[in-house]
């Protein structure tokens, strides 16, 4: 959809810059709008200067100036980006829990008994006999 710049306002410091344009509709609805963002491309604009509108059908008022907003590539690039740090910080983490799982199963050392001697036998279960004590 074809629109018109109202008016530029470029923004300084923390403050957007604001781009106001009007657009009509194929049923002659006119709207005027207002976007704030970055002014990427906009120092060539001026009152009058032609200008793209991508609205949506149902709600002409949530419009923006085609190419502003999220576009596919850099919603990929971050999505793809966000993804590889979850894996990675999820894989670090099983490593990590892996690693201290194998040393706490560290093997116990075998008792050997004295040098030189085979190891005692357990003592019998069961009571022990009176003349013993």
């Amino acid at each position: 959809m074809q629109g018109t710049v109202l008016s530029v306002s470029p923004g300084g410091g923390d403050s957007n810059a604001e781009l106001h344009y009007a657009f009509t509709l194929p049923d002659g609805r006119e709207f005027q709008e207002k976007y704030d963002g970055s002014d990427d491309g906009w120092s060539g604009l001026g009152p009058g200067s032609p200008i793209d509108v991508t609205y949506l059908p149902e709600n002409p008022r949530r419009s923006l100036p085609t190419g502003k907003g999220a576009e596919l590539p850099e919603t990929l690039v971050f999505t793809l980006g966000l993804l590889f740090m979850m894996c990675f910080g999820v894989g670090g983490l099983m490593g990590n829990r892996q690693r201290a799982a194998d040393s706490r199963r560290s093997p116990l050392p075998q008792y050997e008994g004295e040098a030189g001697k085979p190891p005692r036998t357990p003592p019998p279960k069961g009571p022990r006999p009176l003349s013993e004590y």
